[in-house]
């Protein structure tokens, strides 16, 4: 039972900083190329840098997180050591990780040289 509660904390803390993101107004866009991703934001940010955590959606082994750093206001710049794909879940966060948005890669995520 002490685990369920646990987890349950955690997601509700999840819950709660998506809508502090939600709150804040902030948005998130993404570009991934090559073993580039830039993520495009909208929103109160003033923060150096950024947490990006990628999620293989079937091997755990592949998971991996980055620090993004701005390259411009609005604008954070991360190289990923492996190549991504379509479907793989991402999560950004602050470095106070107050707030956090997530979501999945699409095919319109990629630019040139992604086949698929």
């Amino acid at each position: 039972a002490d685990d369920y509660y646990k987890e349950g904390l955690a997601i509700n803390r999840r819950i709660e900083r998506t809508q502090n993101a939600a709150d804040l107004g902030i948005a998130l866009s993404f570009s991934v190329s090559e073993r580039v991703v830039t993520v495009n934001t909208s929103g109160p940010l003033e923060a150096d840098t950024l947490r990006l955590n990628l999620s293989h959606p079937l091997e755990a082994d592949r998971d991996i997180s980055v620090t993004l750093n701005r390259a411009a206001p609005g604008v954070y710049i991360a190289g990923i050591p492996i190549a991504l794909a379509p479907r793989w879940h991402w999560a950004v966060e602050n470095d106070s990780a107050n707030w956090r948005l997530d979501g999945a890669l699409e095919h319109s995520d990629f630019t040139r040289g992604h086949s698929n």
